[in-house]
């Protein structure tokens, strides 16, 4: 009966250390969470003579949020990507008509839609870069 009491406490420590390792995982994912929101936009079109191709409208309000949030005084620069994977670095400006403002849209030029290959009325997920 020894060499049974022996093999029972040989087992039991594995166990106890296989159950140690666990929480040290969750205190490493707990910390991420400290990114920056990402919103989902329906796409509009933007277009016009002064239009810089490489620019994206969105609402002000989410603007001043992400501001609010990172403590930047300043968000000039988007990163949005596309629900099949494709990302793309903007610049970004707040909207300027008001019939757009709080309708969750980003305003786009047809130059960016085409590279993302996305077009008018789908979703994008756009999120702040911050340097």
């Amino acid at each position: 009966t020894p060499v049974i009491e022996e093999l029972e406490e040989q087992t039991e420590t594995p166990i106890e250390e296989n159950l140690m390792e666990p929480p040290e995982e969750t205190l490493e994912t707990e910390t991420l969470p400290s990114e920056l929101p990402v919103n989902q936009l329906i796409i509009e079109n933007l277009g016009g003579l002064l239009v810089p191709s490489d620019t994206v409208r969105i609402d002000n309000e989410m603007l001043s949020q992400w501001k609010g949030i990172s403590d930047s005084t300043k968000i000039d620069q988007v990163e949005v990507e596309t629900f099949d994977g494709k990302t793309m670095q903007c610049k970004v400006k707040p909207i300027k008509d008001s019939k757009y403002e709080g309708k969750g849209i980003i305003r786009m030029p047809e130059k960016i839609q085409l590279n993302l290959e996305v077009k008018k009325g789908e979703l994008v997920r756009v999120k702040p870069l911050v340097y």
